[in-house]
């Protein structure tokens, strides 16, 4: 189920029907009088009923039957007050029905003309849309009920099922397939343990009951993550006839991917020129592969046109390359016959972008939603992997308009990706750069005069991926807002600071440190005692951004990168006063990240070290009170102070 957004119920303000005499029909009313239990007072809704039941009509047409209830417990529920049904042209909605039930009981039917059709996005061309009934007038008690049929040419004889989508508690949650003679099915449970179906003869079916809420923590895992859900794959008897959409491994989905999209790398006249012209003087495959790759980042704009089938299938690459434009899959589709103008071989990876934990190498089924390319390379790279069966491959997303060759984004290192290569592909886990790749360095140098006025200059160096998520947020803000994005994140460390300047360089050179200096003055920064003055060293800025401290946890922690983040200042003391206290240092290790301080005085100078890295892992919630324990000095560090007294 889809979580029903907030601005879509916007619609349906303008007007709001009476309550009319309607009747709901048994199962919303048996959903009605279920007793339920009381939940704490931030859990704002509870699903009473969630019931599919999917078979094949007559046409080879997957036919779906869906009913969901739920009820509102707070007003932060009426974010849940509507639901929405996909469709395109490969699928049509036979029929879609809503009611709202008072909570004195009254009951309104959804009129039709209370439906609203709309595409799915503004950022694609595509045929996918949403069918929208929303109740504007739900409050806490209302019970929504929804009932839809829908028809589908399935792409793969595959379906999934979440038990407890949108993490709210789940009373009852059913999935029932029914397959025609001679079909078989083969479900897995996913977050649960396994679950074996009951039904007779063709008809399967998957229930679960009285799923407690999911209680939201900081940098926890996805809900896909903890919930359960179901993958039901579908068998065919062994001699029907037709092209193969059976998955039963990864094998087969590679397999299948192949024969759909391996046609479309085309190579015509135009593109052997365009190839031949950016390796003119190159040497070697990876000056080749450099050239080619820049060229895409710079002229392929991204645009996707996605139309039944082409969601998951790319355009001909001629037609890329005509069009200048493409999505994801289109711009591999294209590099991939650049490269093979050059005699350079290389592959689809289906990977999920945004979560690179999504995808989990023990279930076989399609949990993509981004492709990437995998190039056959004899030479070394921090985003190459060797494999066994497949030798050494540079792995790169020509998507990213701003991560060059020899790095990946963030989020898709370290997950899994599907390999394509007919029946030898397979699931495979992407390189990581490491810690050190991903790196902040600050350093700086800073006076604080005998009325606790400091001035500093500072210099940040971004590297890796920390570079790069500044040059998306340089690129989306432009100059003068990036400024205005400093001055305010440096502000909530030192209160009352005045800038003198700001300076950014190297923000068009993705493959050379992102580098941002500014120099500033701030009164009060040092607290006057009587004889004594005392500041907190930590003038590069705060660890606020982690929050682990509350005393236990439900679920896993996930870091989303590795990363070092290195701070080096030296502080000139006012004349006149010696240092009477300095912070212990510190030195922590841990298998997820080591945390280090150091305070040295050279003269009359103060110099303040500290490093913190991390590693992009998730920790088991049995580790997380040596997490918090390890970020308990992380924060002490930011507290800690340095005592002067005057002589």
């Amino acid at each position: 189920m889809k979580y029903f957004s907030v601005a879509l119920l916007l619609f349906f303000l303008s007007v709001i029907p009476a309550m009319a005499a309607d009747s709901a029909p048994p199962w919303l009313q048996t959903a009605a009088q279920q007793s339920i239990p009381k939940f704490d007072k931030d859990v704002p809704a509870i699903v009473l009923w969630d019931e599919g039941t999917v078979s094949f009509n007559d046409k080879g047409l997957l036919v779906k039957h869906m009913r969901y209830a739920i009820k509102l417990l707070t007003r932060d529920g009426k974010g849940y007050a509507g639901e929405t049904v996909r469709y395109n042209n490969d699928s049509k909605v036979i029929s879609f029905l809503g009611w709202h039930i008072a909570p004195d009981g009254r009951v309104r039917k959804a009129d039709k003309n209370e439906i609203l059709d709309q595409g799915i996005s503004d950022e694609a061309y595509t045929d996918d849309r949403w069918k929208i009934i929303g109740f504007s007038d739900a409050v806490p008690g209302s019970i929504l009920g929804w009932e839809w049929e829908t028809q589908e040419n399935p792409y793969l004889f595959q379906d999934e099922w979440s038990f407890q989508g949108h993490g709210l508690p789940v009373v009852l949650s059913r999935y029932t397939l029914t397959l025609p003679n001679g079909w078989e099915a083969r479900g897995l449970i996913v977050n649960h343990s396994p679950i074996k179906p009951s039904g007779n003869g063709n008809t399967y079916i998957w229930e679960m009951r009285d799923l407690p809420p999911v209680k939201k923590e900081p940098e926890m895992p996805k809900l896909r993550s903890i919930t359960p859900w179901l993958v039901a794959s579908f068998f065919p008897p062994a001699n029907q006839s037709g092209p193969s959409r059976t998955i039963g491994s990864w094998r087969d989905m590679s397999r299948w991917y192949d024969e759909l999209a391996s046609g479309q790398v085309q190579v015509d006249d135009a593109i052997s020129a365009k190839s031949k012209e950016l390796t003119n003087g190159k040497q070697t495959d990876l000056e080749k592969i450099k050239a080619i790759a820049a060229w895409m980042q710079k002229n392929i704009r991204y645009v996707a046109i996605e139309l039944g089938i082409g969601g998951q299938k790319p355009h001909i690459s001629t037609s890329t390359y005509r069009n200048s434009y493409g999505d994801c899959k289109d711009k591999v589709t294209l590099m991939r016959s650049l490269l093979k103008a050059s005699g350079i071989d290389s592959y689809f990876v289906l990977i999920y972008s945004g979560d690179r934990n999504f995808v989990l190498p023990d279930v076989p089924a399609y949990q993509f939603n981004h492709a990437i390319i995998a190039i056959k390379l004899n030479d070394q790279q921090p985003s190459t992997l060797d494999d066994p069966n497949y030798g050494r491959l540079l792995i790169f997303d020509p998507t990213d308009s701003i991560t060059p060759v020899g790095d990946l984004p963030y989020y898709l290192q370290g997950s899994y990706g599907l390999l394509v290569k007919g029946n030898e592909g397979n699931i495979v886990k992407m390189p990581e750069t490491g810690d050190e790749a991903n790196k902040l360095s600050r350093t700086g140098s800073a006076s604080i005069d005998p009325t606790g006025t400091i001035q500093a200059s500072i210099r940040r160096e971004m590297t890796g991926q920390l570079g790069q998520i500044q040059r998306q947020i340089y690129s989306e803000l432009g100059p003068e807002k990036y400024r205005d994005r400093v001055e305010a994140v440096v502000s909530q460390d030192i209160p009352g600071v005045r800038f003198k300047s700001i300076r950014i360089a190297d923000q068009e050179s993705p493959d050379k440190p992102l580098a941002l200096s500014y120099d500033f003055q701030a009164t009060n920064y040092a607290n006057q005692m009587g004889k004594l003055l005392m500041f907190k060293p930590t003038v590069l800025g705060r660890s606020e951004e982690f929050s682990f401290k509350q005393d236990s946890r439900e679920y896993p922690v996930d870091l989303e990168m590795s990363e070092v983040i290195e701070d080096n200042i030296k502080i000139e003391i006012p004349q006149g006063y010696k240092v009477d206290e300095l912070p212990d240092p510190e030195k922590v290790s841990t298998e997820f990240g080591q945390f280090e301080t150091s305070y040295k005085i050279e003269g009359q100078s103060l110099l303040f070290h500290r490093r913190l890295a991390l590693k992009g892992v998730r920790i088991p919630k049995d580790k997380y009170t040596e997490l918090s324990r390890f970020f308990e000095h992380v924060y002490a560090s930011d507290q800690a102070s340095v005592v002067l007294t005057k002589q």
